[in-house]
This record gives C-alpha cells, sequence and structure tokens, in this order.
C-alpha cells in the first residue's frame, strides 16, 4: 500500500501520496531530506510557508510537472519557496519556453497573468487604469438610459 503523507503548512492540512513525491526525487519533498521536516508526535511534515504557494507546489507533483505562479502571488516570494523546496530547473524549464513555438505553456500563463492584471488593478499601469475609468463610464451611462426610459415623458420621443 502506498503511504498517505500529511503536510501541516501553516495549520492547514495536505496529504498526497508518498509515490506521487518520489516521481521527483531530486526535489526536496521527492527525497528523503523531507524527514528532516517530520514532526515525529504528530507523524505530519512541517513546513512555515504559504499555503497557497505550497498548494501549487503540490499541483506540480500531482500533475508530474506543471508548475505555475499563481497571479495573487508574489513571484519573488514564489520563487524562494521553488528554490527551498529545490524544484528551480522544472521552473525555470516551462519559463524559459521555445523560440521556435510562440504559444510556449510558459508564455501563454504570462499573458493571462498579464491580461488578468490589467483588467483585475486598475493600479497596475496607466492603461488599466483608463480602461478601469471607461468601464465605470459605460456602466453608469447604460444605468442612467435605462432609467431614463422610465421617465413617461421621454418615453414618447
Amino acid at each position: 500500500a502506498d503511504n498517505i503523507l500529511i503536510f501541516n503548512i501553516r495549520g492547514n492540512f495536505f496529504e498526497v501520496f508518498e509515490s506521487t513525491l518520489e516521481k521527483f526525487n531530486d526535489t526536496l519533498l521527492g527525497s528523503p531530506d523531507r524527514f528532516e521536516y517530520l514532526d515525529s508526535d504528530s507523524g505530519e511534515y512541517v513546513f512555515d510557508t504559504d499555503p497557497q504557494i505550497f498548494y501549487t507546489i503540490l499541483h506540480f507533483y500531482q500533475t508530474s510537472g506543471q508548475l505555475y505562479c499563481s497571479p495573487n502571488v508574489p513571484e519573488e516570494r514564489f520563487l524562494d519557496e521553488v528554490k527551498f523546496f529545490r524544484l528551480t530547473k522544472y521552473y525555470l524549464k516551462l519559463n524559459a519556453g521555445d523560440d521556435s513555438d510562440d504559444e510556449s505553456d510558459g508564455k501563454v500563463i504570462k499573458r493571462s497573468n498579464l491580461v488578468w492584471k490589467f483588467l483585475e488593478k486598475p493600479n497596475s499601469s496607466l492603461g488599466a487604469r483608463i480602461w478601469s475609468y471607461l468601464s465605470i463610464l459605460f456602466i453608469i451611462t447604460a444605468i442612467s438610459l435605462f432609467m431614463l426610459e422610465t421617465i413617461p415623458s421621454i418615453e414618447e420621443i
């Protein structure tokens, strides 16, 4: 039977099969080095890291190598964790992309992050701020026109 390992990440618990981690035996979680973080009393591996980042790191193991930085996590913090868990070569391979393939996974992820940031974070750039103001202007205009349509004297026009 495959052992289930439990990870305690700042009070958040994650479970994963040991065989899933051992596919990448050159990483911290896939190698015997992880025993350094084993709490012998609880039988849990304890790491003081951001649970959201750890979720992404576990996703790497469960998908056999898909590693990405979530848009709402600062890339610098994410890279620190990638280095700590010894996943740097996998992250760099994904984000280096292939110059001959313009739609490589790393480039697509970066583009989608830029679009998301542009549409969701008005302070990210001048263009994003202008876009947010225009969106608000269109919404206010549409609401105003709907309200004007309900006035009887304007309905006749």
